[in-house]
């Protein structure tokens, strides 16, 4: 709606290196994608549910024979209800309802209305991918000049392996929310290369395990809906809850997890504090037998990772910490653990997950034009039919946003994370050596 992805960037393709400057360029304009990918995705969700809102409006409004003040008072309040924190007045999705007293309501405005909110949710998600490609695009641009920076370093300790080291420790006062783990700053040596083997295990989990759970379901789900018609539609809205109930148990296998217990009718699990003060939370829905199919669709729909905050309160790093000096078998071990990082970002580009998360959404994309032309031929039959029809196709097609959230969160921010935390260890590194005299 506001905003325009960039057809430029400050790198003319990957495999370049960069200078700090460009580097430093081209991860702000990532950075400011992924903020962008972020917001459009709650828009999205938030339109999705005023179009629910809207849909059980008219399901109210079309029983109604003989409207009463009372009726129309409290459609009024539904409406306003639905698109409360949207910035759309609900006077803008009504018509006007007291001109309806004594009668039956018109729901032709409600319909429009609908409708207009579900297109613009389809342009959201174009934009989201959009934008996460994009994300992607440039940071994977700026690791060939990583590893650049780390095979001068590693060349760099050879040169003082021969000095000795005369300051144990040094003070490090910037940059320390990078290093920090639970809000508190790594210290030592062995500390950073703990907290970088679990950014690697979760980074790998998230880029094959994760990401291949999640390609999958698009792809079946994709199946599902491709199959969309008027006479299958609860049939088919059940499979589709029956598949997105698998996605549960690969998500729970998150290295380092441990239960932050439960919340609304969904298990949580956290994993490894990262460095950053992060972490990955997996939200999984739990069975229920107390609502109707769709219900069950949109609650299932709601399983997936998150990025989160080390803790529920935020907490504060401290404004310096005494670092122990890095020794030069520390400093090697590190660049390698660091190297095999770089390894699993890449490989998440250059391998098969990104190439099937790319193709289950393609495939997606294909089914949902279709079921949209088989909606389509159903228009001018009873209006109970086509309205029952329309929440069972909405409800399959809400999938598609689902998809672009699974995949984009925590997969981008766990990128960003990974390739500051490098850059914060190289500093330490840097900063260590020049300890050597």
């Amino acid at each position: 709606m506001r905003r325009i992805l960039a057809t430029e960037s400050h790198y003319s393709g990957m495999g370049q290196v960069l200078s700090l400057e460009e580097e430093q360029i081209v991860t702000d304009e990532a950075n400011q994608d992924l903020v962008e990918v972020e917001s459009d995705l709650a828009d999205g969700e938030r339109a999705a549910e005023v179009v629910a809102g809207l849909e059980n409006i008219e399901m109210i409004a079309s029983d109604i024979t003989e409207a009463t003040p009372v009726d129309i008072a409290l459609i009024n309040t539904a409406a306003d209800m639905a698109t409360a924190g949207t910035g759309i007045d609900g006077e803008e999705i009504l018509p006007a309802m007291e001109s309806f007293t004594g009668g039956r309501i018109s729901l032709e405005g409600i319909s429009n209305s609908a409708r207009r909110i579900w297109a613009s949710i389809q342009e959201i998600l174009k934009r989201i991918w959009e934008k996460v490609e994009g994300f992607f695009y440039k940071l994977f641009g700026t690791i060939p000049s990583i590893r650049k920076r780390l095979d001068a370093l590693e060349a760099r300790i050879d040169s003082v392996r021969s000095l000795n080291m005369e300051t144990k420790k040094f003070t490090q006062s910037s940059g320390l929310a990078s290093i920090s783990v639970d809000y508190s700053p790594i210290k030592d040596e062995s500390g950073l290369l703990k907290a970088v083997d679990e950014l690697t295990k979760t980074a790998e989990f998230i880029y094959k395990d994760g990401v291949e759970t999640f390609a999958k379901v698009g792809k079946d789900v994709a199946d599902v809906i491709s199959d969309f018609s008027i006479e299958k539609k609860e049939e088919l809205v059940k499979k589709a809850a029956g598949i997105l109930a698998t996605m549960g148990g690969r998500l729970t296998k998150l290295p380092g997890s441990s239960s932050i217990g439960d919340q609304s009718g969904f298990a949580r699990k956290a994993g490894y504090q990262l460095m950053g003060n992060q972490r990955i939370v997996s939200q999984v829905a739990e069975k229920s037998d107390i609502e109707g199919v769709l219900g069950e669709l949109d609650r299932y729909r709601r399983t997936r990772f998150e990025w989160a905050g080390a803790r529920e309160k935020e907490g504060t790093v401290p404004a310096s910490v005494d670092f122990a000096t890095i020794s030069t078998s520390g400093a090697s071990a590190l660049i390698k653990k660091m190297g095999e990082l770089l390894d699993v970002l890449e490989d998440y580009n250059r391998g098969k997950a990104w190439k099937d998360v790319k193709a289950s959404r393609e495939a997606l994309k294909t089914a949902s034009k279709k079921a949209t032309s088989e909606l389509e031929k159903i228009k001018g039959s009873s209006e109970a039919d086509e309205r029952a029809a329309v929440s069972y196709y909405r409800g399959l097609l809400t999938i598609n946003q689902a998809y672009a959230g699974w995949t984009s969160n925590p997969a981008a921010q766990l990128m960003s994370q990974s390739i500051r935390s490098i850059n914060a260890v190289t500093n330490l590194i840097v900063k260590s050596l020049a300890q050597y005299k």
